[in-house]
């Protein structure tokens, strides 16, 4: 081997082992007499990229897939770059050009993923990751994102075609699981007892790669005379949905019994958490802290009772609810079933959202807050309800504000068929996952196969601020919900602007709020 195949070695592994400046400032020193050798501008180009140089990086990356243009590797970091700095709809042609060049390059592939993701390409994301499963079947990572794929676009019984089969092939694996158990929700006809023992293997997955929950810290006897203690972990104090249904229990929390945490796990904050700090007695920004650090610091505080928010929605923290942080823990929210998790002990629901029976398929026990266990605090710039557009177009309009994945085939034929039977009648489709061209197009080949007239369809993205969304209900004179995951956010906003809902009953969780 070569003093440069060596040294250019080195530098490699200094990049894979997590240490890009000194891989640097090695190849600072190969650089004057390598200047134009591909590997060497690439993995500058690499380092460059990890520390967050993004401009000087797509100067050494340009340089290695000028001398070698038709290397893949060269290519996929000159694509990286090329997002670094905002040009993404460059970034996405070129790491196409190294997929085209070696399809069997998962590397390639695996950004061309990733980077379709990020647009919301849904559908083009989901056929990568089926190539990139087919080229290595012990990728189960592509096979969980295609399922993935297929859920954001509505086909969660497709979805479930890919994730059972590997339930069964690698039992335990919490990837798999923690991607299955969520899906479950969106199935129509789900078998709650299949659900049910998906929960159980999770927690046993969670149990086997972490350390044991720790015991309830004893109580001592002058705490019987002090607030409790309570908590909210979550990742979504911010402008989120669960902003409308969290902040008046943030206000109107009975400071004379309660102390109140924020374990804030998300990246950025922005002006709706610095409201929710601001009814917080203590504020943790926490979102780099892994689990086991996370449950450390929130044993730390002597917390009492700890509510989760997320269940096993984006960004969860149910590996450090496993470790019993605190003597009482609590799902709540932003999570319509069982979590599966051992050391969860209460769900927050009411009688009409988990009759009673139903706790039978939850591993946590049921607290019911009747009539109603959620509020909802309308925005301050919420715009005046209108009269039913039927009164002037003399026909009636219905609608649907749904998230695309709650959309399955047997809510799209439903509502085509209620177009159809309804003379003049039109339907109005609109979320944000259809701000993209290629959602758009898909769904409206969905509805028109499913018998909707094509005149009498509307799809739109959403857009502009929220004020102008809740206007834009004004359109409809009958809203429409989704099933059997039902509508929350979106039912609540209806009823706010003075539309009516329409819900089928799905099977009992605590999201079924419609």
């Amino acid at each position: 081997m070569s003093q440069l195949a060596a040294k250019v070695g080195q530098a490699a592994r200094l990049i894979d082992t997590g240490r890009p400046d000194e891989a640097r400032a090695l190849l600072t020193r190969l650089l004057p007499k390598s200047s134009t050798d591909p590997v060497v501008n690439r993995l500058m180009a690499e380092a460059l990229l990890r520390l967050g140089q993004g401009a000087q990086a797509l100067y050494y990356a340009q340089r290695a897939s000028h001398k070698a243009p038709d290397s893949a590797d060269a290519l996929v970091t000159c694509s990286s770059a090329l997002w670094a700095v905002g040009r993404h709809d460059e970034a996405v042609a070129t790491v196409r050009r190294a997929v085209e060049i070696r399809p069997a390059n998962l590397n390639a592939r695996g950004t061309l993923i990733n980077f379709l993701v990020r647009q919301e390409q849904y559908a083009d994301a989901g056929e990568h990751c089926r190539a990139a499963f087919e080229v290595d079947p012990s990728r189960t990572d592509f096979a969980v994102m295609h399922s993935t794929m297929l859920l954001s676009m509505g086909r969660p019984e497709e979805s479930l075609a890919i994730l059972a089969p590997l339930r069964q092939r690698e039992p335990g694996n919490l990837r798999v699981l923690g991607t299955l158990l969520p899906l479950m929700n969106y199935v129509p006809g789900a078998d709650p007892a299949v659900t049910l023992a998906v929960a159980r293997e999770y927690g046993a997955a969670l149990g086997r790669l972490l350390p044991k929950p720790l015991a309830p810290p004893p109580l001592a006897p002058s705490d019987a005379h002090r607030p409790i203690k309570l908590a909210i972990l979550s990742p979504d104090l911010r402008a989120h949905p669960t902003r409308f249904f969290i902040e008046p229990l943030y206000e109107h929390l009975d400071r004379a019994r309660f102390s109140l945490t924020s374990y804030f796990t998300g990246t950025d904050e922005d002006e709706y958490s610095q409201r929710l700090r601001s009814y917080s007695g203590q504020w943790r920004h926490v979102p780099h802290l892994d689990p086991v650090m996370l449950a450390q610091a929130i044993r730390a505080d002597h917390i009492d009772v700890l509510v989760d928010t997320a269940g096993h929605t984006l960004h969860q923290r149910l590996a450090t609810m496993h470790l019993r942080p605190a003597p009482l823990q609590i799902n709540f929210l932003g999570y319509p079933g069982t979590t599966g998790v051992p050391s969860i002990d209460l769900c927050v629901a009411d009688t009409l959202a988990l009759p009673p029976g139903a706790e039978a398929f939850f591993t946590e026990r049921p607290m019911r807050l009747d009539p109603c266990h959620i509020t909802f605090r309308p925005p301050p710039d919420t715009p005046a309800c209108r009269p039913a557009p039927r009164l002037d177009r003399g026909h009636v309009t219905f609608g649907s504000f749904n998230t695309l994945m709650k959309l399955n085939d047997r809510v799209v034929a439903l509502w085509s068929r209620l177009v159809q039977r309804v003379p003049g009648s039109r339907l109005v489709v609109k979320n944000v996952q259809l701000m993209q061209p290629q959602a758009q197009r898909l769904t409206r080949e969905r509805f028109v196969a499913a018998g909707c007239p094509a005149d009498r369809l509307d799809i739109r993205g959403h857009s502009g601020t929220h004020a102008e969304h809740l206007d834009t209900y004004s359109d409809l004179d009958i809203a429409v919900d989704t099933f059997p995951y039902n509508g929350a956010t979106t039912t609540c906003e209806a009823l706010l602007m003075g539309v009516p809902v329409v819900s089928i009953i799905g099977k009992p969780s605590p999201d079924a709020s419609a």
